[in-house]
Order: structure tokens, then sequence, then C-alpha cells
């Protein structure tokens, strides 16, 4: 890893002074959007925060991305270097050079705007913060883009109305307010789909917002008062399953 790649590797830190994760973020609205007990049962068991081996990989496969795009370099460049706790092996280099190929023309074209990990937020709630894979504005054609990594291999993940996907791309909306689409794509090389590794999903900015004052701000406040717990396949990356009232009466 050259001087260059690693002082990038060292600058990706939040940018605010708040847990890196929050309660209602992106990665878990499929789940809180449905169950909103959820949320006060993990912050009444006082869970501790343990990434699993497969997260921990995951989490390095993406530093090792941010790096690759940010410095230029391709990720065959990066075999040998530590990101965290894991080493850039043959696979996880093929793996990251698809989501390299994806976004590098994307950020090359003129007259775009692009950010590389980028903190998003939004005013509509004090839990509406998280960190954007790549997201990319192209002001000639009003086109927003927002592109997900994802390392996993054993569950695929969808684009098509992703609610992941949509929070991000409404936290970028704030840096962009003009756009009038939103791409949003989803970069899973490890994971079969029919539609192959990269997959995208678009939508109108005005349905986006449209969505996030109907649905998704509604649902982050029913999180402060409804302690109704709904099963569902959400329920699989719950971190409070194990414990769940619910599911134990199901079992």
């Amino acid at each position: 890893m050259n001087a260059e790649t690693k002082d990038f590797y060292m600058s990706l830190k939040p940018l605010e002074d708040r847990p890196t994760h929050s309660p209602l973020g992106a990665s878990g609205a499929e789940r809180w959007m449905k169950c909103s007990g959820s949320v006060g049962l993990i912050n009444l068991l006082d869970l501790p925060v343990e990434e699993s081996e497969h997260a921990s990989l995951g989490t390095s496969a993406h530093s090792a991305c941010a790096v690759a795009l940010a410095t230029g370099v391709d990720a065959w460049e990066l075999i040998g270097s530590c990101f965290g706790p894991h080493k850039v092996d043959a696979g996880m280099a093929e793996a990251i050079q698809v989501y390299v190929d994806h976004c590098r023309p994307i950020l090359q074209k003129p007259g775009v705007t692009y950010y590389i990990e980028e903190p998003i937020t939004a005013p509509v709630h004090d839990d509406y913060y998280g960190t954007g894979d790549f997201i990319a504005y192209e002001e000639a054609i009003a086109l927003l883009d927002v592109v997900d990594y994802k390392h996993g291999i054993g569950i695929t993940v969808e684009a098509d109305d992703n609610p992941q996907l949509k929070y991000y791309a409404f936290g970028a909306l704030q840096k962009h307010p003009d756009a009038r689409r939103v791409r949003m794509t989803i970069v899973q090389p490890r994971g079969f789909h029919v539609d192959g590794p990269v997959r995208s999903w678009e939508m109108s900015a005005e349905d986006l917002v449209d969505w996030v004052y109907k649905e998704l701000v509604p649902a982050m406040n029913r999180t402060a008062t409804d302690k109704t717990l709904d099963l569902g396949e959400h329920c699989r990356f719950c971190p409070a399953r194990i414990v769940c009232p619910a599911m134990e009466k199901a079992m």
C-alpha cells in the first residue's frame, strides 16, 4: 500500500461525534420499518455490538473498495494489504474490481460530482444519518447515482424498491436538490443473481421525496412509541432475534 493510499484509508472517519451506526440507519430500514418494536427491544437489552466474521470481512472489503476508487489503483494492486483485521487476497480483489469497474466510468464523466464513503444525513429525523459507498451527480442530465457494495455471498440483495438504497439516496439528495431522477445500484460480485452482479433501479426524485415523508419518516417516528414486534424475513439480521418474545412464542 503506497503512502497516498494509506493516507486516504486513515481518513475514513465519521464527521460527527455520535454513534457510528444510527439505531435507525439505512442497513436496518427493512427491519425497523416493519417491526418498530425491535428498536426498543435492542435498546432495552443493551446488546453488545459484536461484528461477525462475515460482517468484519465486508467492512474490510468496503475500505479496500474506497481506497481503490479514490486513488485510481486497480484491486490487484491492493493484494496483501491489510484493511482492518483482513488482508486483501485474490478473491477479494476480484470482487472489488467489479465495483471499481462500475463506479470508475461514472466518476470520470465530465461535469460529474462524486463522493466516496460519504456521510449522509437529512433534517427529517435526528437519527437519519449514515455513509454512502459511492454517490455521483451528473448535472447535465440531473441524475443522482447511488451505488452500494455488498460483499456477502449467501443472501442476494435486490435493487428494486430497496429501502436502504432509497434512504441513502434521500440523504444524497440534500446536497443535490436539483436532481430529477435517482439511479440506485447494488454491486454484489460474490452472490449469484439471474440479473448479474450489478443491478440498478430508478425512480424520480419527486417520488423518492414522497416515499420518505409518507413512509420512511412515519416509520422512524413510530419506533419511539410503538413496541409491536412483527415477524418476517427481516428478523434474520435482527440483533435481538435470539431473545425476541414474538419469535419465542412462534417457536
